[in-house]
């Protein structure tokens, strides 16, 4: 019986219709691969995470957290920066920059220098984008970070549900008696 497992093997493998599935499967399978990895319009890539993540892999939650927070600030005040200088291109755009900078004191002198050296572009191609990229990992890191109280509460939801089923096991009780 053992000698005949290796002869119906190859008479499945080797058969024209079972090598032309294979390679079908494999060709989905690429270009499913390939799919995934294009990212939408205002989405960042995959790679974008994949660099992300290799820059803080060895870093702890608290870091992370901290390192994100900074990166944001970073990229909103370049963004503030980007539209500063288009509203001064702008007919009005004396008094929309004037309010700005009202508004945010400093931000545009912290992060200019920044916005002309262009080495703000970390993990992505635009700053559209490296906004969205920025937005995305602040959400994620305050979701993780308020995991804890998350499961806090699931386990006082899970207390109260278990004295409400053992009361109306009392009262069920108490009613059936009478």
């Amino acid at each position: 019986m053992r000698r005949l497992i290796p002869f119906e093997l190859q008479k499945i493998w080797c058969r024209r219709s079972f090598l032309l599935l294979t390679c079908v499967l494999l060709a989905i399978n690429v270009f499913f691969l390939w799919y995934t990895n294009l990212g939408g319009d205002g989405e960042p890539k995959l790679s974008s995470y994949k660099k992300f993540q290799a820059q803080t892999g060895k870093m702890s939650e608290a870091q992370k957290k901290a390192y994100v927070e900074e990166y944001r600030q970073t990229i909103e005040g370049v963004i503030h920066v980007r539209n500063v200088l288009a509203l001064q291109n702008s007919e009005m755009g004396a008094l929309f920059v004037e309010e700005e900078r009202r508004e945010h004191p400093g931000v545009f002198e912290a992060y200019y220098d920044l916005f002309e050296s262009g080495e703000y572009l970390r993990y992505t191609d635009s700053l559209e984008l490296e906004g969205t990229f920025a937005n995305r990992l602040y959400e994620e890191t305050e979701k993780v970070s308020g995991y804890g109280d998350y499961l806090k509460s699931v386990q006082d939801s899970r207390s109260i549900l278990e004295e409400m089923k053992c009361y109306t096991k009392v009262v069920t009780g108490v009613a059936n008696e009478i």
